[in-house]
């Protein structure tokens, strides 16, 4: 994924920072379902 954050203006990047802190909790979220996962999977083995 391309991030372009740095090359926006401040009043974009302040319009923005809404939706990438949601962003980057569902992606935390995924990383660690993921985990939990491959951890499950291992036990199995």
């Amino acid at each position: 994924m391309l991030d372009v954050y740095e090359l926006c203006t401040s009043e974009l990047q302040e319009k923005m920072v809404g939706m990438r802190s949601k962003f980057k909790e569902m992606r935390t979220r995924s990383w660690e379902s993921s985990k939990k996962m491959r951890k499950i999977r291992w036990r199995q083995h």
